[in-house]
C-alpha cells in the first residue's frame, strides 16, 4: 500500500548554512533537501514534525552551569576531531553587539572567553533559542546533535580520518551516509545543482543528512551525551543526541 504523504511522520535533520538553514526532510519514504531562510519559518513549515535534530547548541551555559558536560564528553569521544567541538556562549554573550562585548560578558558569567567560531554563529544560536522560547511545544521534539559525533557513531566509534571541508573528508562522510541512506549521493548532487555555494556548502548538506538519520532512528537506539538530562536556566536540555546502529 502506498504511503499517505499527508499522514506520514516527518523527521528532519538541520544544519546552519550561509543562506539560513539546510534541512534534510524525510516524510514517509521520500527524502528531500530544502533551504529555509529562518529557523522559525522552518518550524512553521512542519508544525507536526515528529522529531527534529539540529547542529546548533540549544541549552546554553550560565553561572549555574558554566560548562556544558556534553562538549566535554564529545571531545573525549572524538579524539583527533575534538577541535570540531566548541563551547557556546552564555545567553547574554550570544546577544552582545560585537565580539569584544561578547567575550567580556562570557568571561563575567562563565569565566571564559569566546572563540571566533562560536561568535560567528551567535546569530543562529539566538535564533534557535528565541524560536524555542516562542514555541515551547517544539522544545520536546527539537534536539541538539553534533554531526562529527553522529558520523563517529556510524563508523563504530571511530572519528573521521579527514576534515569535513576537504575532498577526502566529504567523500568519506558521503560513503558512510550511503550505507544507511542510499539516496544520499543523488540528494547531494540535486541540492548542489539547485543552490549556489554562497547559500549552502557540500559539508552543510552532509551534516544535515547525518542528523536526519538520528531524527528518524528508533528511539531505543538513540544515545545521549551526557546520559542524564542537565537543563539550562530556561529548562532546555544541554545534551547531544546520536544514533548507535544496532
Amino acid at each position: 500500500m502506498a504511503t499517505n504523504m499527508t499522514t506520514a511522520p516527518v523527521h528532519i535533520g538541520i544544519d546552519g548554512c550561509r543562506g539560513g538553514w539546510v534541512a534534510a526532510v524525510q516524510q514517509g519514504a521520500e527524502v528531500r533537501v530544502e533551504i529555509h531562510a529562518t529557523f522559525s519559518g522552518l518550524l512553521a513549515a512542519y508544525p507536526l514534525a515528529a522529531r527534529i535534530g539540529i547542529d546548533m547548541p540549544i541549552g546554553l551555559p550560565s553561572a549555574v552551569y558554566p560548562v556544558r558536560e556534553c562538549e566535554q564528553l564529545a571531545r573525549k569521544l572524538l579524539g583527533r576531531r575534538a577541535s570540531s567541538v566548541f563551547s557556546p556562549p552564555c545567553r547574554e554573550a550570544a546577544q552582545a553587539s560585537d565580539v569584544v562585548a561578547a567575550r567580556a560578558i562570557n568571561l563575567k558569567h562563565v569565566q571564559r572567553s569566546l572563540s571566533v567560531q562560536a561568535w560567528n554563529i551567535c546569530p543562529k544560536i539566538v535564533e534557535v533559542d528565541q524560536a524555542l522560547a516562542a514555541t515551547p511545544t517544539f522544545a520536546v521534539r527539537v534536539f541538539e546533535a553534533h554531526p562529527e559525533v553522529c558520523f563517529s557513531a556510524l563508523a563504530g566509534g571511530q572519528p573521521m580520518a579527514y576534515g569535513k571541508s576537504t575532498p577526502e573528508g566529504r567523500a568519506e562522510r558521503l560513503a558512510l551516509l550511503s550505507c544507511w541512506l542510499p539516496q544520499a549521493a543523488p540528494l547531494l548532487v540535486t541540492a548542489l545543482s539547485r543552490h549556489k555555494r554562497s547559500v549552502v556548502q557540500e559539508d552543510d548538506i552532509l551534516d544535515a543528512l547525518v542528523v536526519l538519520l538520528v531524527a528518524r532512528a528508533d528511539e531505543a537506539q538513540l544515545r545521549f551525551l551526557p546520559p542524564h538530562i542537565v537543563r539550562d536556566e530556561r529548562e532546555l536540555p544541554m545534551r547531544m543526541v546520536y544514533w548507535q546502529p544496532g
